[in-house]
């Protein structure tokens, strides 16, 4: 099947076309002989939109270009006032005719647009990319585009973006998830959106590594809530039901799975294993105690163990911390990076997080 590709050049063509319709003092030899159409309905409302204008009255005229070619030239009248395409400023004429050009191209047609933020505010870029998703959609057109927009990425999902940056290796090509610091590059500043409450300093920590390590571009979303207890986030999560501006998700450790009420499930995630975090490393340095010495650069972690031997989990990992001098957040990135390479363990840990990501409040 023989494709149709249309090429919009938004930044060097529109200024031309309006250049060679103000050419005309009399707008009758202009459209001498060219019917017109007026907007009503569904078109003039898309235009309203795209525009961030109230306009009563839209006509548009395809008149004959300097090379020719069909280019639109367009009468409105707006508060009271009336005037047209040639007293239109760069944004409102773009506006007008990207509408024209997307509403008119075949079905099945290819559209290329190059950079169709040029002249547009803030408002209409965000309109717009809301139309090229409708009309991608409701008419069957494909539409590839180069933008430096952040309004425009910022409303894309992560499959439908490639960011392309030229480096000391030549031209990259990025796909798909795109990190935060080449988001920043275009000004895409994650704004915090979801809440993850956790039981302790040890979860949080955890929580946050996890975030870093496997999806960064939700940590930079995430704040993180110590509510010291699975009870406190279970109650976090009951008295945040009205709220719908920001996620809010209780992230629990693995050994209350079984206790989270039903009411709260829809809401809950699990930290990999079945014991608290702090047994899990526990165990982890008791049951590889030579292998861990040689990790950990600890010819006494015998010793230490043996003199912790007794204590509860938070005591035990407070006492591992004060004899190996770190802080907790220290020793527990350690400890997680340890824990992630032995067998299984980074499969577990992407789980949790892909459990995570639904409960985000989604970007837009």
């Amino acid at each position: 099947m023989d494709v149709e590709v249309i090429h919009l050049d938004v930044a060097s063509a529109l200024p031309s076309q309006q250049q060679y319709l103000c050419t005309f003092d009399n707008a009758a030899d202009l459209i001498n002989g060219v019917g017109d159409k007026a907007l009503d309905g569904r078109d003039l409302a898309l235009v309203n939109y795209l525009a961030k204008r109230d306009y009563r009255e839209v006509r548009i005229y395809e008149v004959e270009g300097r090379d020719h070619d069909t280019i639109p030239y367009f009468e409105v009248t707006l508060d009271g006032s009336s005037y047209d395409s040639r007293a239109m400023g760069g944004g409102e004429f773009a506006i007008f005719y990207l509408w024209w050009a997307l509403i008119r191209s075949p079905e099945n047609s290819l559209i290329l647009i190059e950079e169709p933020e040029c002249h547009l505010s803030p408002g209409s870029q965000s309109a717009l990319c809301d139309f090229l998703v409708w009309v991608s959609i409701a008419k069957a057109r494909t539409i590839v585009l180069t933008t430096h927009s952040s309004r425009i990425v910022a409303k894309l999902d992560d499959d439908n973006l490639i960011f392309v940056y030229r480096s000391e290796k030549g031209i990259e090509v990025v796909r798909g998830q795109p990190s935060p610091a080449l988001l920043e590059t275009l000004g895409v500043e994650a704004m915090t959106d979801t809440v993850v409450f956790v039981e302790d300093r040890a979860g949080a920590e955890f929580a946050r590594f996890l975030l870093q390590a496997f999806r960064p571009d939700l940590a930079r979303r995430t704040e993180i809530v110590d509510k010291q207890g699975d009870g406190n986030i279970v109650n976090a999560i009951r008295e945040s039901a009205g709220i719908t501006h920001i996620g809010m998700i209780g992230l629990f450790d693995g050994d209350v799975r079984l206790k989270v009420p039903e009411e709260v499930k829809e809401r809950a995630v699990f930290l990999p294993g079945e014991e608290a975090i702090e047994v899990i490393f526990r165990k982890m340095l008791e049951e590889n105690r030579d292998r861990m010495k040689e990790i950990l650069n600890r010819p006494d972690l015998g010793e230490v163990l043996f003199q912790l031997k007794g204590a509860d989990h938070h005591d035990w990992y407070a006492g591992l911390c004060r004899h190996f001098g770190q802080s907790q957040e220290q020793l527990l990135t350690t400890l997680i990076r340890i824990w992630l390479r032995l067998d299984g363990n980074e499969a577990a840990a992407r789980a949790t997080v892909e459990a995570m990501v639904p409960l985000y409040k989604a970007r837009r």
